[in-house]
């Protein structure tokens, strides 16, 4: 990896999800304090952000609607702007409250207009430059163009694909098939309903295995009644390694409620099934990755299949001896233009990477983090076919 594209990743993309697991080595009360350090740190730097990315889009959009800029109404839209999408995730825990739902649709999708107006407002100043066009024009458009992208990318979700995978199965005498599943992110969006739907897709394939590679839940699961349910319903054995989101919504809780539906909870273990051997590794670092593998008892003369959430270690996995790695983490950038941003921070970030042997898949996912939207990319459930070379 590139030394940019370290430091992108490292200070850009997870300074949350980094401050979290590397504080869990930590005595508890220092941890605690070290994370709660980490997150006011983390959350304020957030908060001055939006409030100058707020500060920006108001003032164009006021200015476009002939609205006078500055005054207390102005700056009331600015504010509570910035604050809306920071409320909607406090209100993560209320997944069966349909206010709560509500406004976190509306935020969400809120945010994804000032995502999609700011582009389209530096994609005209760009143009301006070289093409001439009326201020009442832009002034009219824009707006309606932008709502037209988040109402097109707002459906786009709703239509799960099931995106098959052909991968020659080494040291494998027979075929497999493996349905997987990542980043469902269930939430106050994506519920039991949506993964009743994955578990049906999932039947369908007719898997020897089904294999979920974290990010379950969007925030904490409480101690209600089990959110998962719907995974009672496989038809073949589940199994499970963690993402980031566990440890923000409680890694313990959730790998309670996925045993107590039958699914094989992979925390830094291996087991075998269907002829493969499985493993499963806790999210981390390439170093954490590196150390877990080397402790583990399994045979490398044999196939062998790793689960883990994030892609940036195919090379790590190849070292180990694996065969076939699954992946998540990316959504494939979910949504213009942070499809660019995944492609600069992970490269392996959507679809089949092969190095020296070992082959890794990554999927877009089947859910949404954020604002629940998808603009150039799907969301999946993927059916690998490894076949038996001949």
């Amino acid at each position: 990896m590139s030394k940019w594209r370290k430091w992108f990743k490292e200070f850009i993309f997870t300074p949350l999800g980094g401050n979290y697991l590397h504080t869990l080595s930590l005595p508890a009360p220092m941890r605690n304090r070290a994370r709660y350090a980490g997150f006011a740190v983390f959350f304020s730097i957030i908060l001055v952000l939006l409030m100058l990315f707020n500060w920006y889009i108001m003032l164009r959009l006021f200015e476009m609607l002939l609205l006078p800029k500055g005054g207390v109404w102005f700056w009331l839209f600015v504010v509570l702007s910035a604050v809306s999408f920071i409320l909607a995730m406090a209100m993560t825990r209320g997944r069966g409250n349909p206010l709560a739902k509500g406004y976190y649709l509306t935020a969400s999708l809120w945010l994804g207009f000032q995502i999609y107006f700011s582009f389209s407002l530096m994609a005209s100043d760009i143009l301006r430059y070289f093409v001439f066009f009326d201020r009442m024009v832009i002034s009219l458009s824009l707006p309606l163009i932008t709502l037209a992208l988040v109402c097109i990318a707002a459906v786009v979700p709703l239509f799960v694909r099931v995106r098959t995978v052909e991968i020659p199965a080494r040291r494998l005498g027979k075929g497999m098939r493996i349905a997987h599943i990542s980043d469902l992110h269930m939430g106050l969006v994506n519920g039991e309903a949506h993964l009743r739907r994955l578990v049906g897709m999932a039947n369908e394939m007719n898997p020897d295995i089904v294999a979920i590679t974290g990010d379950i839940s969007d925030g904490p699961v409480g101690r209600g009644p089990n959110p998962f349910m719907p995974l009672k319903e496989l038809r073949a054995p589940a199994f499970f390694c963690t993402g980031n989101h566990e440890y923000y919504a409680g890694v313990d809780e959730i790998a309670g409620f996925l045993k107590g539906v039958g699914v094989k909870v992979l925390r830094n273990e291996v087991v075998e099934c269907s002829g493969a051997q499985i493993i499963g590794i806790d999210y981390g670092d390439g170093k954490e990755l590196r150390e877990a593998l080397s402790k583990l008892p399994y045979d490398r003369s044999k196939y062998a299949i790793l689960l883990y959430h994030s892609p940036d270690s195919i090379e790590i996995a190849q070292e180990a001896g694996i065969d076939l790695m699954l992946s998540g983490h990316t959504h494939a950038g979910q949504t213009f233009p942070f499809t660019v941003m995944a492609w600069m921070v992970w490269r392996k970030y959507s679809g089949l990477y092969e190095h020296k042997g070992t082959h890794l898949f990554v999927t877009s996912g089947a859910g949404t983090w954020g604002p629940p939207l998808r603009l150039g990319t799907r969301s999946e459930v993927a059916l690998i076919r490894r076949n038996p070379e001949k």
